[in-house]
């Protein structure tokens, strides 16, 4: 019995000792319940990097500059002629991020200083603006723009504004003006002058003055109230050489020396060819037609001795004159041309020649280059303007009547989109029409204005030019 007890004691306590490792192993492999989420696994140890690759980059924390102005208008009030004024606008970035600027002016008159760039977050600086009062008159409405990156603000105008009073007014108004000269003109213009500032001011000649191919006199009418320029040509006139002049007359002011008077003459050649080169359209299977001008004065009549090209593709032919109401002050004769595909053009194009009975010899043979150029791309593709000084017309000589020459101060010598002509004055019905399409010819640099704008474009029937 003793021994049965022991028995029974000793496998009491192998049970207490093998259970807790029987209830690990059942655990450990017994299936987890349906609908029980997976046991969490242990962290594994990140893979050591390795030797010469670079980290990865991390994402970008900045955020973006954002525009502040003190004030978006800057106005200086009234001022006299020849007053320096500037004044300032604060600029402030209130962003997150660094700020970019740029700046322009809309006139060369108004000039101002770029504020610092990039301008970081909470930086402050100025932007310095002056106004040009010595060649500006009167009410002043210009503007200075910044261009920044803030998302919102991209592009932001400050506003110039004020008024600069004349220290003198004149009569006429624009000074001394001539208009149209010839070479041998002898004219003379008189223009009034008073004082207008807020104390008594005396005016003089300025003594040893250059004035070109001007006399000049001048003299006080009423004392400190009133005084009369009278300005002379004096021929020979050469164009360019003098037309337009400023005669300084000193003042008894401290602070305003000078007041400028302007004199302003446009110098007509005897002779003049519009336009002085000729374009044909790339790829354009077509003739094309353009007229060519040239214009004399009556008092120096001329003639064509002859009209040729170097290319027998292209056709030239004087055009009859047409009778009607003679213009006093200029003739001309036309010449029409006919141009060919510019596939029977040379790649080094080609020329037309004019010679005419002109006594001077620098008129009596003209010569017109013609080149071929690059028609406008695809829809959507930037366009190429007609250059006005192309007079685009029909293939009939039928349009052919006369115009009005240009107003003073345009067609100076050298400027090719000049026709010579002036479109206000030209007889209604008169002016030539175009069978050339739009884009042909480059851009000219002609004054607005001073031609004539191309009509819109006829097509050959059942067949479109360029086509």
């Amino acid at each position: 019995m003793k021994k049965l007890m022991q028995m029974l004691l000793a496998l009491g306590l192998m049970a207490a000792v093998l259970k807790p490792a029987f209830a690990d192993e059942k655990k450990d492999g017994a299936p987890a319940p349906a609908g029980a989420p997976p046991a969490a696994q242990p962290a594994q140890p990140a893979p050591a990097p390795t030797p010469g690759t670079p980290p990865a980059p991390s994402a970008p924390t900045g955020g973006k500059g954002k525009l502040e102005l003190s004030n978006n208008v800057w106005d200086f009030g009234d001022v006299w002629q020849g007053d320096a004024v500037q004044g300032e606008i604060g600029v402030k970035n209130t962003g997150e991020g660094p700020l970019m600027i740029d700046v322009r002016s809309s006139c060369g008159c108004t000039v101002a200083t770029k504020p610092k760039s990039p301008l970081a977050p909470g930086e402050s600086d100025k932007l310095v603006i002056s106004y040009n009062t010595q060649k500006r008159k009167g009410p002043a409405n210009q503007t200075v723009t910044l261009t920044t990156d803030d998302p919102a603000q991209p592009s932001v105008p400050v506003t110039v504004k004020g008024t600069v009073k004349e220290l003198v007014i004149m009569e006429p108004a624009e000074g001394v003006s001539f208009g149209r000269l010839l070479e041998t003109s002898t004219e003379k213009r008189t223009v009034k002058i008073r004082p207008q500032y807020k104390e008594p001011m005396t005016l003089k000649l300025k003594e040893g003055a250059d004035f070109g191919h001007y006399k000049v006199d001048f003299k006080e009418v009423k004392a400190g109230e009133e005084y009369e320029l009278t300005v002379e040509t004096v021929p020979p006139l050469k164009e360019g050489a003098g037309a337009r002049i400023e005669i300084a007359l000193e003042t008894s002011l401290e602070k305003h020396k000078n007041v400028s008077i302007p004199v302003q003459a446009f110098i007509q050649e005897p002779v003049q060819v519009r336009p002085t080169r000729v374009f044909v359209p790339k790829n354009v299977s077509n003739p094309v037609t353009r007229l060519i001008r040239v214009s004399y004065t009556p008092e120096n009549p001329i003639k064509i001795v002859d009209v040729k090209s170097n290319n027998d593709a292209i056709k030239v032919s004087i055009v009859p004159p047409k009778t009607g109401a003679a213009n006093t002050q200029i003739a001309y004769h036309e010449i029409q041309v006919t141009l060919p595909p510019s596939d029977q053009i040379p790649a080094k194009g080609a020329q037309i020649e004019i010679t005419t009975d002109a006594k001077d010899a620098r008129y009596q043979k003209f010569t017109i280059p013609v080149d071929v150029v690059e028609r406008p791309a695809a829809a959507g593709a930037p366009q190429v303007t007609p250059s006005p000084q192309i007079k685009m017309v029909p293939a009939t000589p039928a349009n052919t009547g006369a115009t009005a020459p240009p107003s003073p101060g345009s067609g100076a010598k050298g400027d090719e989109g000049n026709t010579g002509m002036t479109p206000k004055d030209a007889p209604k019905g008169d002016a030539p029409k175009s069978d050339a399409p739009k884009g042909d010819a480059p851009k000219g640099d002609a004054p607005k204005g001073d031609a004539p704008k191309p009509a819109e474009p006829k097509s050959d029937p059942g067949k479109k030019p360029g086509k």
